[in-house]
């Protein structure tokens, strides 16, 4: 499968959600960890491609990931009251890196949160939605190689009918 994508070009990119977040302390030593973060805003999504931007003002320089996206679908099976379910397509954020994410493109809509990990203190997070043009190559190659095949068994043809004389 091929599929060609313009991601360079910044007019391509819609930016759909920003936050902050601090945690609460509870002593001087212990605090809550940041709760998971509803990126989709109630809303569902549907571009299969994202970019995220996090950033800590107190992340130690040796930390390297701020989270997890995790894409939720929403399915007919209430459990609990919700209707969501967490796919197993996860997608890891890095600290102080544009990062892209590629999700399925067979699943037309989905909501999306941020789980940060458990010590980070402070956490901005900007995620991005790809509205660019996604031009599937694959059903070109498939007829291609249809043409490739008929003109195959053209001469196979031939062939055969010039050793059966």
């Amino acid at each position: 499968m091929s599929i060609e994508l313009d991601l360079g070009n910044a007019a391509h990119w819609e930016q759909f959600h920003y936050s902050s977040r601090q945690v609460s302390w509870r002593t001087n030593y212990l605090f809550n960890p940041l709760e998971e973060i509803d990126c989709s805003g109630g809303t569902l999504l549907e571009s299969s491609i994202l970019a995220s931007f996090a950033n800590s003002t107190n992340a130690k320089s040796t930390w390297r990931v701020a989270g997890w996206l995790h894409q939720k679908i929403r399915v007919g099976v209430a459990v609990g009251g919700g209707l969501d379910a967490v796919s197993q397509h996860n997608s890891r954020v890095l600290l102080n890196r544009v990062n892209l994410h590629f999700w399925r493109r067979d699943i037309k809509s989905y909501g999306l949160s941020f789980a940060a990990t458990n010590w980070m203190q402070q956490l901005n997070l900007t995620l991005w939605k790809y509205t660019g043009p996604i031009i599937d190559l694959t059903q070109e190659a498939i007829d291609l190689t249809r043409i490739d095949i008929l003109r195959t068994e053209a001469k196979v043809d031939i062939l055969f009918k010039d050793w059966k004389r």
